[in-house]
């Protein structure tokens, strides 16, 4: 598998359709939609949404 680094957007794309449990678990449209916007904000802004001092413990 390519590094992330080395992968364009298409590409890592094309390796999420592929692989969609392997990114985020359970497969569901709620959560393939909730990756995208998540992946979008971090592109636009830079930074997670969520940082990981305001995740819930697990």
């Amino acid at each position: 598998m390519t590094n992330r680094i080395d992968m364009s957007e298409r590409e890592y794309f094309a390796q999420f359709a592929k692989r969609t449990g392997m990114f985020m678990g359970r497969t569901s449209l709620t959560g393939v939609t909730a990756f995208m916007v998540g992946y979008d904000q971090t592109a636009v802004t830079g930074e997670p949404v969520i940082s990981e001092d305001r995740c819930p413990a697990s």
